[in-house]
């Protein structure tokens, strides 16, 4: 988290809507993988915080070590970093302050960006691993998203 005192490390999990989820496709990546939340929550993960920037800032280094992991900074008016404004709140973020480690069969479903995609990977892992039922392309909600927005 490279705009927190300690630059804390963490698993960044989402439970946004599927319009903020092919926005942070764009952003980041259009593969991820879904989990529910209880493996997460075991494991020691949780939502994350959202904090003002200002308070951030006044915190320094008090901010607990404890939660550094789960803050996510709202900074619209860019106080941590000048020109730099923050809010991922469409994010709807969870945190996981260590490494993930799972099994497939923990995989609710697999996130990719087109249907020859998930083919691709299902090939790859192997059916009995990651069947097809658990793969979702991005490009069928684009689809369904142009269709929906013609007049």
């Amino acid at each position: 988290m490279p705009f927190l005192p300690r630059k804390a490390e963490a698993v960044c999990f989402t439970e946004c809507i599927w319009d903020a989820l092919t926005r942070l496709a764009a952003r980041y990546s259009s593969y991820g993988i879904v989990f529910s939340k209880r493996p997460i929550f075991n494991a020691g993960g949780g939502p994350a915080i959202c904090v003002r920037g200002d308070i951030l800032q006044k915190l320094g280094n008090d901010l607990p070590v404890s939660i550094e992991p789960f803050i996510a900074p709202f900074d619209p008016e860019a106080v941590l970093k000048k020109g730099v404004p923050l809010d991922f709140l469409a994010e709807r973020e969870w945190r996981l302050p260590k490494d993930l480690a799972f099994e497939y069969h923990e995989v609710e479903y697999v996130i990719v960006s087109t249907i020859e995609d998930a083919r691709e990977i299902v090939h790859q892992i192997g059916a009995d691993h990651l069947p097809e039922n658990k793969m979702i392309p991005i490009e069928v909600y684009a689809t369904i998203r142009k269709a929906w927005s013609r007049d």
